[in-house]
C-alpha cells in the first residue's frame, strides 16, 4: 500500500511539475512559479532543466539572491563551474551573509581548480559562521586539492 502510495503521490508531482511548466512559460511575470521551477529540477538533479527556469526567474527579477544561487548550483552540475563561480558571488554580493552561497562560492572555487581563492571565500564564511557544519570538510578539501595553500 505505502508503495502504490508514494508511485500517485509521485504522479502528482509530476502533474504538477507540467502545470508549473506550462503556467512558467505563458505567464512573462511569473517569477514565483519560474523559481520553484528551478528549485524543483535542482531536487531532481535536472540540471538543464534548472539552468533554463533560473535564467527565466532572472528575466524578471536579475535581483533574488536565492535565484542566482540557483542558477550556480545548475551550472555546478552541468560542470560549469567559472558561470557557477561567476553566479555564487552575485549571490554573495546581494546577500553577504548568506551561507549557502559562500559555501557554494568556495566549492565552484574549488572544482574550477582556484583552491587559493577557495580558501578565502572559506576565510570570509568563516567570519560570519564560525561553526558551520561542513566548515571542516571544506577546509580538508580545500587542503588536499593545494596543500602549498597557507593551512588555518
Amino acid at each position: 500500500r505505502l508503495v502504490k502510495n508514494g508511485k500517485n503521490m509521485m504522479r502528482e508531482e509530476g502533474r504538477l511539475s507540467e502545470l508549473l511548466a506550462r503556467i512558467g512559460e505563458s505567464d512573462p511575470d511569473d517569477f514565483a512559479v519560474r523559481k520553484r521551477l528551478a528549485e524543483t529540477a535542482i531536487a531532481k538533479t535536472d540540471y538543464p532543466a534548472a539552468v533554463h527556469w533560473s535564467n527565466r526567474a532572472l528575466e524578471i527579477d536579475v535581483t533574488d539572491a536565492e535565484v542566482h544561487r540557483a542558477f550556480a548550483v545548475a551550472l555546478a552540475g552541468s560542470h560549469n563551474y567559472a558561470g557557477a563561480v561567476e553566479e555564487f558571488q552575485t549571490a554573495v554580493d546581494l546577500d553577504p551573509k548568506g551561507v549557502p552561497q559562500r559555501i557554494g562560492l568556495a566549492e565552484a572555487l574549488l572544482e574550477a581548480g582556484r583552491p587559493r581563492e577557495a580558501r578565502k571565500a572559506l576565510e570570509a564564511l568563516r567570519k560570519i559562521a564560525p561553526s558551520h557544519p561542513g566548515m571542516k570538510q571544506l577546509t580538508d578539501k580545500i587542503e588536499k586539492t593545494d596543500p602549498r595553500a597557507p593551512p588555518r
